[in-house]
This record gives C-alpha cells, structure tokens and sequence, in this order.
C-alpha cells in the first residue's frame, strides 16, 4: 500500500522553512496553486540564516555553503572590536544570524549578500548575507565549529540550533567518527575479545581475588566521585569559567555550585547503601564467586558462546535495517497539502505532508511490531545461552566429554522450535508495558507546567510503578 505511492526521497532531502524541496523542481508537486512554486534545482543545500524553533527559525536552499563568515570579519575591521556588533548602514536587529543587506562597497572590502530569498519578490534587499562560515553535510550547511569564538553575541545565537538541529548535527558527527575510525573501533573489539577469554581464564583461578577486588575498587570509585564532587560543590578546583565556556554559557557559577550539591547528596545515600549491601550480602558475594568459578569453566569447555552474540547482533541488525526501510517508505507515503500555517507571531505558506488513517495505524502496527520483535530477538539470544548452560550443568561430570561441539546452535534451534511461543508471549507482555510507559511519558512530556501538585504526584508515581513492573516482567 506504502511503495504504490511512496515519495521515499522526502524523508533525506532538505526542505526549507516553507518546506519546499532542495534541488528539487517545486512545481511538480502536486498542490493547489504549485505554478508560483520556484524552481530549486540547482540549489541543493539548505542552509538556516536564522536557526531556531518554527516560527523564528527561516532556511533557504543555496547553490554553494558558504565557506567564509563575511559579516564577522566585515564589522570587526571597521569596528575594531570583539565584544559586540554595532549598526552598520542599513541596518539590522540583533536577535538575528544574518541581515538584510544590500551589496556595498567599503573601503577596498565588498559586502555581497549571497543569501536568495526566493519565496518572495527578488530584489536586491531581499536578500540575506551569512555571517559565519559553514560546511556540508548531508546536503546542509552546518556551521563549522571555530566560527564562533570571536564574538558574544554570535555565539550566543548559535544557541538556538539546539532547539532543531542539535541532534541532527551530533548523529552527523557521530556517523562521521564511526567512518573515519571504523579501523580502531574493529581492533578494539578484537583487543576486547581476546582480554574476554582471558579473563575468564583467570577467573578460574582467581574468582575470589577478582571478585573482591571488583567489590574494593567499585567503593573506591564511588569514594574518589564524591570526593571529586565536594571540590566541585566548593569550587576548589575554580574552573568554574572554563565550564561556562564550554557550556556557552549555559552553566554559570551558581548553577554548578547547586548541581554538584545535589550530586555530592545522591553520592553519599548510594555509598550507604553499597556498605550496607556488602556487609549484609557477604555470604551471597561468597556464592557469586562459585557461580563465576563454574560459568568460566563452561565456557572455556564450549568458545562457541563467546561468538553468538555476534549472530545475535547480525540478526538485529537485519530487523533494524528492514524496519528502517519500511519507516522511509510510510514517511514518504503521505500526501503534500498547501495550506497557511500559523508559527508564533507569524503566519507562514508552507507545504506539509498529510497521512491517511491507513498509513499512521500501519506506523503504529510498525512501531509494535519493532518493539516486540526486537525483545523476541533479545530473548531469543537469553534462551539459547540459558539452554547451553543447563544442558551443561544438568550433564552428570564423567558425561560432559560426549556433550556435541555445536551446543549452541543445537540450544538456538531447540529454543526455536519448542520455546518460539513463551518467547513471543513474553515479549509482548514486556512490549505492552513499555506501549505503556510511552503513552505516560507523552502525557507527561505534554502537560508539563500545566497541572497542579497533585497531578504531577500521580504522574511521577505511575511512571516509577510502571517502570518497575516491566524490570519485574
């Protein structure tokens, strides 16, 4: 139903603010009035002369990012300084990125604005010109990051990108790290194996050293992070300008001095209660290095455990990407509709995507199915591990040599076919709550500064409950 009339190319292609397409004729989209659409063919990149939430925020698509930060370079030679931005002739507001300005010559300096603002009238001052220098990254223009360090008050604006872009510019950048050291993370997991098998060799030997070493150095951490804590709530490291920097600004002295408190408070309860754990949990520590002694020795009998997380993973990975694909598809299956939209204090022509009752109960049924399937997988990988293990264990010591070398997929297959039903059915038990829990959250995310005390209480003691509940299904 979704591929017959799936514009799939809609869920990566930019749009700007009205939500036209870069690079994309606009007047074959199929809406009322689509003739006095403009044409963005040739420009392919979307870049925000005003980055924000909508209603403030205004995009154009561009021919080119622009590379170089004009304005900033501009205004500081002819005004010598660094510490704010005064009116230049023609004009402009400092709540904005980039300004309407008209191209002008001053000095031996040319001021171009290179900005089109095509949804309306082109004329010379309605154009925009970009005050800091940007780079390309999925078809947008995204500010390169020391572009900012000369002027406050720009970086100040930049603030603004956190309530649209911020998350999309660290997926970017998280994608782009993941490209440039897809070598070392493959080493690193190779290194991790391989200090794994040894580990557990050592375990064998060592369980009880191990275990109360992990035990001493866990107090010793938490003791080091409260300590580290209190010179913070003190200030005794004085960094507190560094953080505001880092911070742009967000975490000023007073604030930092109230949330390491508050983490120096927390850190003290959860100290209490990891003595009093240790001291009224010493013979189950006692037990646990058994136990440990015992699951080393099984898997240094059977290595072949130590590789099916990886088919575990591998088969995610396959749903993962098959339920993307059917996510880009019902993205794309909506219908475009031309219609005023009201943003703010501004009313705006903008072309929006409307989906039919089919395609939104078909992303719900998508969204379940992700969930449960997800845990099925999850689970499924739990039992067939569970299934080694007691196979194992049940085996009496002089018949563990006859055991086969295949346990694994033998356990994988065996929980396929006689176990497929408690798997799904606990999944969606588990998928329901969690259905659950969202819907509170969505609640909760909605009325948030809009009840009373009582309603916030409830809220609050549900979500926990219900928190809870799923841990213990």
């Amino acid at each position: 139903v979704s591929l017959t009339k799936s514009n799939y190319k809609y869920i990566y292609i930019p749009t700007d603010h009205r939500g036209l397409m870069c690079g994309y004729d606009n007047r074959k989209v199929n809406v009322q009035n689509k003739e006095d659409l403009p044409d963005l063919t040739n420009k392919k990149y979307l870049f925000w002369v005003r980055p924000g939430a909508p209603g403030y925020s205004r995009s154009f698509c561009v021919e080119e990012c622009p590379k170089v930060g004009l304005f900033i370079e501009t205004v500081l030679k002819f005004n010598g300084t660094k510490t704010g931005i005064s009116r230049i002739d023609g004009g402009f507001q400092r709540d904005h990125l980039c300004y309407d300005y008209n191209s002008k010559k001053q000095g031996n300096i040319q001021v171009k604005a290179i900005i089109e603002n095509y949804s309306e009238p082109a004329t010379e001052s309605n154009r925009y010109f970009c005050p800091y220098a940007t780079r390309k990254m999925l078809e947008r223009c995204f500010p390169s990051g020391d572009s900012f360090n000369t002027i406050d008050d720009i970086k100040n604006e930049i603030k603004e990108f956190g309530s649209s872009m911020n998350g999309v510019s660290v997926a970017i950048r998280a994608v782009e790290d993941i490209y440039n050291t897809i070598w070392m993370i493959a080493a690193a997991v190779g290194v991790s194996l391989i200090l794994s098998i040894l580990w557990l060799c050592f375990l064998r030997c060592c369980a009880a050293f191990f275990v109360w070493l992990a035990v001493i150095l866990a107090a010793a951490a938490m003791a080091a992070l409260t300590y580290l804590s209190y010179k913070q709530w003190k200030d005794e490291f004085n960094n507190h300008q560094l953080i505001e920097t880092y911070t742009f600004g967000f975490a000023s002295e007073d604030l930092n001095s109230k949330v390491f408190k508050i983490i120096f408070i927390v850190l003290i309860v959860i100290d209490a209660i990891y003595i009093l754990l240790v001291i009224f949990l010493f013979s189950r520590i006692r037990l646990s290095v058994k136990i440990i002694k015992y699951v080393s020795r099984a898997f240094s009998k059977k290595p072949s455990l130590f590789f099916f997380p990886i088919v575990n993973y591998i088969i995610m990975f396959i749903w993962w990407v098959y339920v993307i694909g059917c996510a880009v598809v019902l993205f794309g299956a909506g219908t475009p509709e031309r219609k005023f939209v009201s943003e703010g204090h501004t009313v705006v022509d903008k072309i929006e995507m409307k989906y039919d009752l089919i395609i939104q109960g078909f992303a719900i049924y998508l969204l379940i199915g992700f969930i449960w399937v997800s845990l099925f997988i999850d689970a499924l990988g739990e039992m067939t591990v569970a299934g080694v293990m007691a196979q194992y264990y049940f085996t009496y010591e002089e018949d563990r040599k006859k055991l086969p070398h295949c346990m694994v997929s033998r356990s994988f297959f065996r929980s396929l076919r006689y176990h497929t039903g408690s798997l799904a059915l606990g999944s969606f038990i588990i998928t329901v709550c969690k259905l659950i829990r969202a819907i509170f959250e969505y609640i909760d995310h909605k009325t948030k500064g809009k009840r009373g005390c009582f309603a916030e209480c409830l809220i609050k003691c549900c979500k926990c409950c219900l928190y809870c509940l799923e841990k213990f299904l």
